[in-house]
């Protein structure tokens, strides 16, 4: 009796550890591409929790640093090819006294090409927010224009 009781047991715990938790919600996954020399998109609003992805779609090196807050996430050199994650917090942060920024806007930058690589994520604060302004077009942002060298 005591091994019946014993298995059941077993069998009941491994069953709670196979289920998934009850409100548990699926980690949503954006991406960012990051091209010739911009972010692509420029500006994006996601939902707290929300992972984001930037890709390296690039001939040439670059990286993720955030400004405001700073130092809230940094990529390292990124290779062509090569991505970075960083999965935002669950609750929109609380002001900060001494920062201009909207709380829960994360500024960064490409450390690499600071003048022409800037870009932002926020993160909303209603899923419909969020929903209605990831943009399905992310032409938003031109890449500048390359100087002419003349010929050299």
């Amino acid at each position: 009796m005591r091994r019946v009781v014993y298995l059941a047991t077993l069998s009941f715990i491994a069953l709670l550890m196979l289920l998934p938790t009850a409100g548990a919600q699926e980690r949503k996954v954006v991406k960012v591409a990051i091209r010739d020399f911009y972010f692509e998109p420029s500006e994006l609003v996601i939902e707290p929790g929300t992972t984001v992805q930037w890709v390296n779609e690039s001939e040439t090196q670059h990286t993720v640093f955030a400004t405001n807050p700073a130092g809230a996430f940094l990529s390292g050199t990124l290779n062509p090819g090569e991505s970075f994650t960083h999965t935002f917090p669950e609750r929109l942060p609380r002001p900060s006294p001494d920062s201009t920024a909207r709380p829960g806007t994360y500024r960064y930058y490409c450390e690499i090409h600071p003048d022409t690589m800037r870009a932002s994520v926020t993160l909303s604060e209603s899923r419909q927010e969020a929903t209605i302004q990831i943009p399905e077009d992310t032409t938003t942002q031109q890449p500048p224009a390359v100087p002419s060298t003349g010929g050299i």
